[in-house]
């Protein structure tokens, strides 16, 4: 490949990147989010999900990804990008700022010559692509241009990076207050999620020498970041309030607040329906996308077990003091749904009475691909099930509503986005009836 032309190549290859100079590579396609594959690495991915830090990482090694082709004076390749999850990391929110300069000036450079496309079909995108593989003298000295004049940042290496190998250091020596004392200093960072992660750390290294204060570290820790290790005494669950405006308002005021554009809403709607599917090993993931679609249709929500480790996979605030109990078994492979599923189903429900009072009133739903439970098997009254296809419209009418209000950008417009509640049947009276089932 980099001595001659052998013809049409497809590699496959990770994310560490390839060096195929010039015409050994003129098409780069990266496919979904970068993955971490030791361990360790899974772990503080999954404690520090949603941190600033972890942003910037996944951007970076996005970057690297892109390798050459973004990076060379004198070399290029198209970059395709797949992924509704990996248009959601670039795109979303502050996102850009996190790449290089002139990584980024490419990235908008594309962005300006998609907004110009009569539509989206493959042969325009072919056409655009067009312009850089076949050298078009417009775009090449526009994509020349834009890249005039940058200047390279000096940035540092992260700080708290340096503290945690200091404290590992000072450890190591068996210093380990003062290697706790390191962390704890380190903790003021205004991340609440890594300031948690960093708190759990200190943690780690105070029960060496005080497991007293070990525990009030944690639970400290666990204040800021849900995900960290729980003390134990447990956590304190905080109660889920409904929203305090009208739906249709709730639904305007987080869409206007919380995306930059209409598209963005768009493409962070794909991200979140792209991980609700029925697959093994991705009940995290689902629970997460359960969790978030409740905010794009104005309803609040919790993760409670995930939260504090009792209670219901997912809990939704509809408003009125009625609420959703939610456990998520699209993991499930058994024909019925078994009696520990029901049994889970009905504790979360003695979960809620206990922490809710009287005049709060909940709907256990159990999302599972079979409505029928086994034998043994006994749901209290009033449960209900969604299945597959139950999931399917849900999604189908989740994405209908979107796109109504994303097409003009009528986020602002709380009589339109009413009606659409109404139409796609997603008002808070709308939900159990239309997507969720009774047990046979």
């Amino acid at each position: 490949l980099r001595t001659q032309h052998v013809g049409l190549v497809v590699l496959v290859n990770r994310y560490d990147g390839i060096d195929l100079p010039n015409t050994a590579c003129r098409l780069l396609v990266i496919d979904g989010l970068p993955d971490v594959r030791r361990l360790i690495d899974k772990v503080s991915q999954s404690l520090l999900l949603g941190s600033e830090k972890t942003k910037d990482e996944i951007i970076q090694k996005i970057e690297q990804g892109m390798g050459r082709g973004v990076r060379s004076s004198d070399d290029f390749c198209g970059v395709i990008l797949l992924g509704k999850a990996l248009n959601g990391a670039v795109f979303l929110g502050s996102s850009l700022e996190r790449f290089s300069p002139a990584t980024k000036a490419q990235i908008q450079l594309s962005q300006q010559l998609v907004s110009i496309l009569p539509d989206t079909t493959i042969d325009s995108i072919k056409g655009a692509l067009d312009y850089c593989l076949l050298r078009n003298s417009d775009w090449v000295s526009k994509s020349k241009g834009i890249l005039t004049g940058l200047t390279l940042e000096n940035k540092q290496i992260d700080q708290h990076t340096i503290n945690k190998r200091l404290a590992y250091d000072l450890a190591s020596r068996n210093m380990f207050q003062q290697a706790a004392l390191t962390l704890k200093n380190d903790s003021s960072t205004a991340d609440k999620v890594y300031k948690g992660y960093l708190k759990e750390h200190a943690a780690e290294y105070v029960n060496l020498y005080d497991k007293s204060e070990a525990q009030i570290l944690l639970q400290s820790a666990s204040n800021d970041n849900y995900r960290v290790l729980k003390p134990l005494i447990g956590v304190t669950y905080n109660r889920l309030n409904g929203a305090a405006l009208e739906q249709a308002r709730e639904c305007s005021s987080y869409l206007r607040s919380n995306f930059e554009s209409a598209n963005q809403v768009v493409v962070h709607t794909n991200s979140i329906i792209e991980n609700l599917i029925f697959s093994e090993g991705t009940s995290n993931p689902f629970e997460d996308a359960i969790e978030k679609v409740a905010y794009l249709v104005g309803f609040r929500s919790q993760r409670p077990e995930n939260d504090t480790g009792k209670g219901p996979d997912n809990l939704w605030a509809m408003g009125e003091n009625n609420y959703l109990v939610i456990e998520c078994k699209n993991g499930a492979t058994a024909e019925r749904i078994s009696k520990h599923d029901c049994n889970q189903l009905n504790g979360s429900g003695a979960w809620f009475r206990n922490m809710y009072d009287q005049t709060a009133t909940a709907t256990p739903i159990m999302i599972h691909h079979s409505n029928m439970p086994e034998y043994a098997a006994t749901l209290n009254e009033g449960s209900r099930i969604m299945t597959i296809n139950d999931l399917e419209r849900f999604k189908a009418s989740i994405l209908s509503f979107i796109t109504a209000i994303c097409t003009s950008d009528k986020r602002h417009d709380e009589i339109f986005i009413r009606e659409q509640l109404i139409t796609c049947k997603l008002r808070a009276s709308d939900i159990v009836e239309t997507y969720t089932r009774n047990p046979r």
